[in-house]
């Protein structure tokens, strides 16, 4: 490698730069500072001469065009201004294309957001101060909507809807970032449930349908979001699966559970303390 050092007048007055080339002769690396070093600028090249790495300070913060570039030939573009960031900020694959795109004001993200993935295409939305503001929406690469949802100034704010393979399987709304009104929601269970919230409280009977209509399970809630009376659960055919009983949100009393129409098993809960269990007999 060739090294070479220079003392210039350039743009930031009297500067030195730093210069290393390869065997071919190519640049390979550049580096122009102020001799008090209150601003500097490093930069790298390819073997076919294109900037693949940028870093600019200036008084001890970012300034200017920021570029790297990972291992697997990702390029990154981001902008700063005093320290903070300011202005475009992209990435690109090693082929030229698109992988996330926005822009930032004073550090925030501001405006439209694009982030692409073998799975699916984002688009989120921020106001001025970078909080999520209007809808926010994703798809597949084919254009088939996955998940939609709106936001006010950083909260959930109207609609929501999530999608699986083409069809709806969670929609409600939200105001002021609490789920409000009548719901379609899968819980942890997987099964495909109906009710309303209140305040972001579920309340009142919800219930679990299968595919083909038949009813799964209800479940009552009292005003303030708890679980209370009698939960049933049923087997696609209509078998009775379980039977559990709540009071202020805690089990209490008998819960009893089913199998090929015969019950086989009963805890007993006084104020969600399991006192006993005992197997029913065959």
């Amino acid at each position: 490698r060739l090294a070479m050092e220079v003392r210039e007048q350039g743009a930031q007055g009297m500067q030195l730069r730093s210069e290393h080339y390869r065997a071919d002769g190519s640049l390979e690396s550049r580096v122009q500072r102020t001799p008090d070093e209150r601003w500097q600028l490093r930069e790298a090249f390819a073997e076919d001469g294109s900037l693949i790495e940028r870093y600019e300070q200036r008084e001890g913060r970012d300034h200017g065009l920021r570029l790297t570039q990972g291992w697997q030939g990702d390029r990154q573009e981001l902008h700063f201004r005093d320290g903070k960031r300011d202005g475009l900020y992209r990435v690109t694959s090693r082929s030229g294309e698109v992988i996330e795109q926005g822009s930032y004001r004073a550090d925030h993200q501001v405006g439209e957001w694009l982030q692409l993935s073998e799975l699916a295409r984002s688009i989120a939305r921020y106001d001025d101060r970078g909080r999520l503001h209007g809808e926010q929406r994703s798809e597949t690469p084919e254009g088939v909507l996955l998940s939609r949802e709106h936001y006010r100034h950083g909260q959930r704010h109207g609609r929501f809807e999530r999608y699986e393979s083409g069809e709806l399987v969670e929609a409600g709304d939200y105001r002021e970032d609490q789920p409000e009104g009548v719901w379609k929601k899968r819980f942890y269970d997987g099964l495909a449930w109906q009710g309303r919230y209140h305040r972001g409280a579920q309340v009142g009977l919800w219930q679990a349908l299968s595919a083909e209509g038949y009813l799964l399970a209800l479940s009552p809630y009292d005003e303030q979001g708890r679980p209370t009376g009698t939960h049933y659960s049923f087997a696609e055919d209509g078998a009775l699966l379980r039977i559990e009983r709540y009071r202020d949100g805690q089990q209490h009393g008998p819960s009893e559970y089913f199998a090929e129409g015969r019950r086989y098993l009963v805890m007993h809960f006084e104020e969600g303390q399991l006192l006993e269990s005992e197997e029913a007999p065959r």
